[in-house]
This record gives C-alpha cells, structure tokens and sequence, in this order.
C-alpha cells in the first residue's frame, strides 16, 4: 500500500511537470534596456489598457506573464514613441530581441507566428515613413530655390509613390495571410494623416478579412469591430445608391450659397467654367477624413488645369471644423452653415450619409457622383486627358 502510494506521488508529479503552464509569457534581451522598466498594455477597440510593467535586468533581460482567453493585440513599450505590437494568445512563449533605444527598427520576435507578421508589417511601413521624412527635410530646405515649384511636384509625385508601393504590400499581406489578426493592422495602416487601405474603394479587402476572421475569432473584439464597420460602410453604399438614383446624371447643379469660414458667403455657381467636385463631409465623419488626402492629391494635380472642390461640411461648430480643414490641409473651397443634418443644402441634394460628392461639369451639369479612391483619379484624367 506504501508502494502504491508512492508511485501515485511519482506519476502525479510527472504529469504536473510535463503539463503546459497556463497563460503566456513575453521574454527577451534587449541591448540597452538594462535597469530600465518596460511596459505592457492591450490594444482594445477603443483605446490602450495598461496590462503589466517589468524591470530590465542587468544583463538585459526582461520577462511578463499574463493570462488571455482569446488572441489579442497588445504592444510592448518603453514609450508612446518607442514600442512594437505583439499578437499574444493564451499560450504565447514570446522571445523579443533588439536595442531597447529604438525597438522598432531593431526587434526580432520569436514563438508568435502573427507577431512576425506584425513586424513584417510594421518594418515596412517604417522603412517607408523614413522616406517620407527624408522627403520632408528635402522639401524644407528647398524653399528658398528658384526651382522650389519644380522639386515640390517631384516631392509630391515620390511621396505618393512610396504610398502606393505601401499600399500594394499591404494588400498583398492580406490577400496571403486573410486569416490572421495581423491582417487587421493591415488594412488600417497609416502613413501620416494617409489611411493606406480604404474601406470603401477596397471594400473587398475588408470584406474577406471580415468573412476569414470572422470564422477564425469568432470572440474576438477586434473582429466583432470590423464587422460592425462594415455593417456602417454597406449602409452608406446603400444610401448613396439611392442617392445616385434621386439625381441623375445630366440633370443641372442645384444652387448652393453658404458662408466661408470668414463669413464670407459663396456661390457654387460662381465656378462655372471650372470642373467642380461638390464634396459633402464633416470634421466627426472618419471615412470622410480617410477620403480627404485622395482629394489633396487629386486637386493639386488639377487644380492649375481647372480643377475646383467646393467642399460642404455638415459640422456642429466651427472650430472643429476649421481644425480639421488646417490638420488635412485642405486647400479649397470650404462652406457650411453649420447645421448639421439639418443642413438644406444636404437636403437639397439628398444627402443622407457622408462622404457624398457629385462631380460638375464646366456648365453647371453633374456628370457623376460619389467617386472615391481610384474611380475620382481615373474620372479626372478622362477629363484631363492626362
């Protein structure tokens, strides 16, 4: 009965030793980090949670533990301006290696399959914001040239290339790896203020991330918070299809006449002769925001040939209003009366969600409506010829 009971002892510590330990564990040596604290904090849908905080040893060494029922994103930081992103599921044995003075240019990461996607990710967009910083200098120290106009287009043409180039990788990524959560960072990648990804031109990137995830993490957060987006995004398709449908093309401009941040009132109808793209947005409205920096690019390569926005907002007050024209650096006509919803010009054109545009010809006639991403490009250099 001893005998029995011993080996009952034995057996049950082998198994206990041979088990998994619950939870997970980010670990790793970081060149400069010694006696320094480095800190864990979720990334949720609607902000930054402080997770966990460890001390760096001597030698460089670091270790945090935690328990997750479910994939999550969480990012690993020294500061707000010097992290990484990890992908940790309840499992996780995370090794990150790198110099913690700039970790984002230097880590590795080892025993997460999304975490390297991550960072496969992130190293390029990085790589390619330094070349748009590298553009920046450039452009400030040309101002002073004779040729300031000329290396400003080379400048602009460049910084859109280094964009597309971004945005190609990261529809590639998806299109390869749909059915990880990285996908997500993926799709709402920015470059500055420029979303690279844009739910409604590229809707059916979003749309299969959506369906993949959505079977994989069927609990996930994240996943329930691009679903309900999407929901958000099919419903304004909807409705400016019935929009397209109330004012055709062909039929003439309707008149607008709303004062100007100055107070100054203005006419749509006094840029006829132009191209006009009556553009219905507002400071609060994101998909109008990641819309904007399409415009910017399309109006500064027009404008000279007689291109013009007249941009409407539906805004509540003015201040924010005129804050996020200044932070977009939108360069055009703006107008509103500051209405909100209640907006008659809206009304007049039916407008029931934002973005809404409608693109006016030279006579005061609309030749087409709500084109966003490459269908405002293509439109315009059908009209431009170039």
């Amino acid at each position: 009965m001893k005998q029995f009971f011993l080996f009952s002892i034995i057996v049950l510590f082998s198994v206990t030793s041979c088990t998994k330990k619950s939870g997970f564990t980010i670990s790793g040596k970081l060149e400069n980090g010694a006696d320094k604290t480095i800190y864990l904090d979720e990334l949720t849908t609607t902000g930054i949670e402080p997770s966990d905080s460890a001390k760096i040893g001597t030698d460089g060494s670091f270790e945090i533990s935690g328990i997750t029922s479910e994939p999550k994103f969480f990012i690993l930081r020294f500061t707000m301006n010097n992290f990484i992103t990890l992908i940790v599921d309840s499992l996780s044995e995370i090794e990150v290696t790198g110099d913690a003075n700039n970790l984002l240019s230097t880590y590795n990461v080892a025993g997460s399959n999304d975490s390297k996607l991550v960072m496969e990710i992130d190293k390029k967009v990085n790589t390619s914001i330094a070349k748009v910083d590298s553009l920046t200098k450039t452009f400030h120290e040309s101002q002073n040239s004779p040729d300031a106009d000329t290396i400003k287009a080379q400048l602009d043409a460049e910084y859109q290339r280094i964009l597309e180039e971004n945005r190609r990788f990261n529809l590639d990524f998806i299109n390869k790896n749909k059915n990880s959560l990285a996908s997500l960072k993926a799709l709402y990648q920015k470059i500055g203020n420029n979303s690279l990804i844009n739910p409604y031109s590229d809707y059916q990137f979003f749309n299969q991330v959506d369906s993949a995830i959505g079977l994989t993490y069927p609990n996930s957060k994240h996943s329930k918070a691009l679903h309900a987006n999407l929901l958000e995004v099919r419903k304004a398709v909807e409705a400016e299809n019935a929009n397209k449908q109330n004012i055709n093309s062909g039929s003439e401009a309707p008149e607008i006449s709303l004062p100007n941040p100055d107070g100054k009132t203005i006419n749509l109808s006094d840029f006829r002769g132009k191209i006009v793209l009556l553009d219905f947005w507002a400071s609060w409205c994101k998909p109008c925001r990641a819309e904007n920096p399409n415009l910017v690019a399309n109006y500064k390569k027009y404008s000279k040939k007689g291109f013009e926005i007249f941009q409407v907002s539906l805004d509540k007050t003015k201040q924010e209003w005129v804050n996020a024209i200044s932070k977009d650096n939108l360069i055009w006509i703006h107008v509103s009366d500051l209405q909100y919803w209640n907006s008659p010009a809206a009304k007049l054109y039916n407008v029931s969600s934002i973005p809404a545009n409608f693109l006016i010809d030279k006579d005061g006639k609309i030749i087409a409506s709500n084109l966003r991403g490459e269908e405002l490009g293509n439109k315009l250099k059908e009209i431009f010829k170039y």
